[in-house]
């Protein structure tokens, strides 16, 4: 695993709040980490391990659910 990589996965486990994808890219671009195949790359290593979700997070007014990534 290069050192790029391992910013990004730090930075990804860093998130308090949920995610969606695009959100990520800007909150990680704004720490530097430009690279967006690696992002997703590093993300879908995650999703797949387990220890980033995908699930509803909360429900809008108009009964709407709003779904995102979080860190478990």
């Amino acid at each position: 695993m290069t050192e790029y990589t391992v910013k990004v996965r730090k930075a990804i486990l860093l998130q308090t709040t949920p995610f969606c994808i695009t959100d990520l890219i800007c909150r990680l671009n704004q720490k530097g980490l430009k690279n967006t195949g690696i992002i997703l790359n590093v993300l879908n290593e995650l999703f797949n391990a387990g220890i980033v979700k995908y699930d509803k997070v909360a429900t809008r007014l108009d009964g709407r659910e709003i779904y995102a990534f979080y860190i478990e």
